[in-house]
């Protein structure tokens, strides 16, 4: 009788992960982390700068079709309604800003704060990079988190605007085609946000360039010392609690250093700050040539 030698199965052996290994894998999955997520927060950071890039060019557009519409006059930047040479009166049903009057164009929602019935292009005017801020306000025309731009004080400005030094009050908008070196000078940018209204920011920027356009009468007095070269007074780069100390550009892209600007001709770029006076915004950027911005009477 025959037998035949059968050889016993070799059993599979489970090999565990020792501690050391399994501290490897998870060193190695934190340096890749620690690697890409820089590069995930700068694509991020771009991406929201694009976007704020776009809706310039899309306000860029619209005010486009405005002085097409209007004899080539540029959008007030803002009015209380109550012509009375005073720009800190309250807001009345009547008054407008350039979110209103631009708004109106591209979908017929009306021209004045008490008119406007439509917002669908609301998302336009806010900045990717803004803060999300408190619904906190009454006035007329700050819908909460409507308005993240503001415009050149004296491209776009309040029109009430006293103008001792030019011994004018009142001052209109500027004909678009009227303006000189349209390429460089700047008409509308990120704007800081007011705490105290909802986060929206100040239709018309009348602290740029710490208030020089408006106290000093830069460039507008023809000023042989002005430098056209140098930095403006960039401000200190926060958001204001209150609308005393707003008006000014807010560099908050790409880590609190870049802000947008639309520029006359329509397009739309990026200029960094690098402090409080060294910005790649300088003073030829927001100079206008000297005109008559008198209301007629």
């Amino acid at each position: 009788m025959a037998f035949t030698s059968v050889q016993p199965r070799a059993t599979a052996r489970r090999r565990a992960f020792t501690l050391v290994e399994l501290l490897v894998v998870i060193g190695i999955i934190a340096l890749l982390i620690s690697i890409l997520l820089p590069s995930l927060s700068r694509a991020r950071q771009s991406a929201s700068q694009l976007a704020c890039l776009s809706n310039l060019r899309s306000i860029g557009s619209a005010i486009q079709m405005y002085t097409n519409q209007f004899r080539d006059t540029l959008p007030i930047g803002t009015w209380d309604g109550v012509m009375d040479s005073d720009t800190s009166s309250p807001r009345s049903g009547r008054g407008t800003d350039f979110k209103a009057l631009l708004q109106d164009v591209l979908t017929g929602s009306g021209a004045q704060y008490q008119d406007v019935t439509y917002q669908a292009q609301r998302h336009v005017f806010q900045c990717p990079d803004a803060q999300d801020m408190a619904k906190n306000s009454n006035m007329l025309g700050t819908d909460p988190g409507a308005l993240h731009y503001s415009a050149h004080p004296r491209l776009m400005g309040n029109i009430e605007q006293w103008n001792g030094a030019q011994n004018k009050n009142e001052m209109a908008p500027y004909k678009k085609s009227s303006i000189r070196n349209a390429s460089d000078i700047v008409l509308m940018f990120d704007g800081q946000q007011i705490a105290s209204d909802s986060g929206v920011a100040s239709p018309e920027a009348y602290a740029l360039d710490g208030y020089r356009l408006f106290w000093d009468h830069l460039c507008v007095n023809d000023q042989a010392s002005t430098d056209l070269n140098s930095s403006v007074d960039g401000g200190t780069n926060t958001d204001a609690a209150d609308w005393g100390g707003a008006g000014n550009v807010r560099w908050r892209h790409v880590a609190n250093k870049s802000a947008n600007f639309l520029f006359v001709d329509g397009h739309a770029a990026p200029l960094r700050y690098g402090g409080q006076n060294q910005t790649e915004l300088l003073r030829r950027n927001i100079c206008v040539n000297r005109v008559d911005q008198s209301i007629a009477k």
